[in-house]
Parts: structure tokens; sequence; C-alpha cells
């Protein structure tokens, strides 16, 4: 949505800062990891092609590989300055995995801003158990509750350790430049969210802009690619890249976890750590806070 703004270019998840040069990352980019790669590709399709086609993603990887040798850093800063004066949205998820990567964009963007998307740990946790490319992850990364034998695969691992590491690594961003947003927040309510980090990023944020950003699909990356770079983007996303605006409220944190089977809630540390980060922890104190 940020990067359907028109000061703003949406990358889709290009993952450059994964590693620290692109031979790595192309090396870290095959078999069941292909699609790291893809977003980054498509990218250089459309931004250096205009079009994302069978024969454009060729026309891609002989660019990537005149620069394999380069540093992620040098990529970078080549992409940002062919959309100047845009300003780039990048969205990868993979740089909340570890502390280095995070280092590293401050490294090469100083003055970088960070958006701090929280999801219910609860719903997140379901979506990357269905999604194979959330699954591979929590594979991965040995998301597990060894209080099992064997071990069982549980997101709730995943994004206690994903936010402990964020909220660490802003300590060391000035206030001025990090935004915490309450993902569900946007869904409710869009138009004040925008309007509040338009402001804080200085982009348009005037009545055409903010139907602008209402329209993900417009994006060249919202649906599937060609052969060869499909994926770029949450799957979920591409399948249907509409936004759609919710009624519902903030969702609470005294539910079963829906991959389990016994009713599980979620761990304590985990419910705690998601209530001071905005999230109720019952239905009824939700309706009490609307009221």
């Amino acid at each position: 949505m940020l990067g359907q703004n028109p000061g703003a270019y949406g990358l889709p998840e290009v993952n450059l800062f994964a590693d620290a040069t692109l031979d790595a990352l192309c090396k870290r980019s095959t078999d069941q990891r292909q699609f790291l790669i893809h977003g980054l590709v498509r990218t250089v399709s459309q931004l250096y092609v205009g079009e994302q086609t069978v024969e454009t993603v060729g026309t891609a990887w002989r660019w990537i590989n005149k620069r394999r040798e380069h540093t992620t850093s040098a990529i970078y800063h080549e992409l940002a300055q062919r959309v100047a004066p845009l300003v780039l949205v990048d969205k990868s998820p993979i740089y909340s995995n570890r502390r280095e990567v995070l280092d590293r964009i401050v490294e090469a963007f100083p003055a970088a801003r960070f958006l701090y998307l929280l999801r219910n740990p609860i719903d997140q946790g379901n979506s990357m158990i269905q999604a194979p490319q959330g699954f591979m992850q929590l594979v991965a990364s040995r998301s597990l509750d060894a209080r099992f034998y064997p071990p069982r695969i549980e997101p709730q691992v995943q994004w206690l350790r994903t936010q402990r590491l964020i909220l660490d690594f802003l300590k060391k961003i000035p206030e001025e430049r990090q935004f915490r947003l309450v993902g569900e927040s946007l869904l409710r309510e869009p138009e004040p969210v925008l309007t509040g980090l338009c402001t804080w990023l200085g982009l348009p944020c005037d009545e055409a802009a903010l139907t602008e950003m209402l329209h993900p699909e417009n994006s060249p990356y919202a649906a599937m690619g060609p052969i060869g770079a499909q994926w770029g983007n949450n799957p979920g996303f591409q399948r249907s890249p509409q936004f759609r605006r919710s009624t519902k409220p903030i969702p609470a944190l005294d539910r079963a976890v829906p991959w389990h089977a016994k009713g599980e809630g979620l761990f304590a540390d985990v419910a705690n750590l998601a209530r001071t980060l905005g999230y109720p922890v019952s239905t009824e104190a939700e309706e009490v806070a609307v009221a």
C-alpha cells in the first residue's frame, strides 16, 4: 500500500540484505529456496526493461550475473538511483530473522526508516503453518516446541524470537525514524493510519494519494510473475491483492491456537509480549476499549 503512494516505489520481497554479496544471495536461492530471488529478478526486469515476461527474466538474470561480485548494498543503491527521487519501500520478511541483516541495512542506509508492522501471534502463526513458504521458514529456523518428543513445529517460537530481535534492534534507532503499527488497525481504519504513516515518511497524503494506496493490486508485482520468477510476494497476496476493509475488532489473545487440536492457548511469554505491543487480552477488553 505504501508503495502505491506517488512519492514511493514499492519493491517486492527482494531479500537483498539477507547476504553481504549478490553472489551469496544467488547461492542461497537454489532448489526449494529459488523463490528468494524472484523478487529481485522481477524488480530488475520491470525497472530496466519495463515489463516482466519470460524473455525479460533472462535479461534480468544477465544483469544480475554481471554484478554477482558486488555487495548487496551496492545493488540496492543502484536500484535506489534508478527510481529516484521516489522513496524505496522494502518489505522483505527475511530481514527480521537475523540481527546482522538489520545492522547491514543501517550500515548501507544510515538514515533508513523502519516500520515495525505487527500481527496477532495467533493469526500470524496460523498463516505461516498454512503457507508452504511460511512452513518451510519455520522448519529452517527450527521453531520447535521441545516439550514434545519428537519436537513439534511451533510458530509461536518464531513470533517471539522475531519480536524480541526487532525490539532489541530498534533500541539503536532514533524514535523519529521508527513507527510501530498494529496491522489490524490498518485493516479497520486505513485512511487515518496511512495519513499518519505518510506524514512520518514525508510522502504525499492528500485524497488522491490515499486513493492510490487503497489499491495495492495496481502494483506491477501484485500478481504472479512469469515462469522463472513467479513469486516475489506473499502467495496469498498474489492470489488476491485487493485491499479488504475489516469491521472486526483487533483480535484478542485469549483464543485457542488453531494449529493444535487440544484447544491450547498462547504461551504465557508470547501473550504477555503481545499485550504490551497493543493487543487486548480478551474480546471483552476490546469491546470496553472501543466503547
